[in-house]
């Protein structure tokens, strides 16, 4: 199997090859994501410029675990957590967020 790690190669223009014509017809691949069980600091719906950045840190160039928790609807938003595994402790990227200021939990109702 391969895994799309987002790399980008300079390759030969003889490695090149037309694109099979059944893959140019495929459906649209990427879907709408968000982190589980949190919001941002201010609870609004968008993340201020030093969350993003900090999120993109923390995730970028290593391999990340991601679990779906479940899919909104009618929107078919994604919500899963991120667990990065790379050091000698697992960090689920959203408490991660919390714990740094960055973003605040979602209270679930009692």
């Amino acid at each position: 199997s391969m895994v799309d790690y987002g790399d980008v190669q300079t390759i030969p223009a003889s490695n090149v090859r037309p694109l099979v014509k059944r893959f140019a017809q495929l459906p649209i691949q990427a879907c709408r994501a968000a982190l589980t069980g949190v919001v941002p600091k201010d609870r609004s719906t968008v993340w201020d410029e030093a969350a993003k950045q900090y999120f993109t840190a923390t995730i970028s160039d290593k391999v990340v675990w991601v679990r779906f928790v479940s899919q909104d609807q009618p929107t078919h938003l994604l919500r899963m957590h991120i667990i990065d595994t790379s050091g000698t402790e697992d960090i689920y990227v959203a408490q991660d967020m919390v714990n740094r200021g960055y973003a605040l939990p979602i209270q679930k109702p009692e």
